[in-house]
């Protein structure tokens, strides 16, 4: 089994410093409506990470899965919907998710 995780533009090393929950909120909103951009930056970034582990020989490229909660679904339900490698995905709303949809 491998697994990988990237953060997302919202946190860890991508993240610009923001100083506060509904600063780091009112980010992640922009950045969802933006055209796309922060999600076509995602897809690529994960493909990217696909690609190398399903170049290893250790992984069985055909069993590839995603499981998201929160930001793990909004940024993973537009990849499962574009990535044909995943043949299998957990997805489950939380906070950021949740409020995005609700408005």
């Amino acid at each position: 089994m491998a697994l990988a995780s990237i953060d997302d533009p919202m946190h860890g090393d991508r993240c610009t410093g923001r100083a506060t929950r509904e600063e780091t909120r009112a980010d992640f909103f922009k950045l969802r409506e933006s055209s796309g951009s922060g999600i076509d930056a995602m897809n690529a970034h994960w493909r990217a990470v696909i690609d190398r582990l399903c170049a290893d020989e250790r992984s069985d490229a055909g069993r590839s899965g995603w499981v998201g909660v929160s930001m793990g679904t909004a940024y993973g339900l537009p990849l499962v919907a574009v990535e044909p490698r995943i043949k299998a995905a957990a997805l489950g709303t939380g906070a950021a998710v949740a409020e995005y949809q609700l408005g």
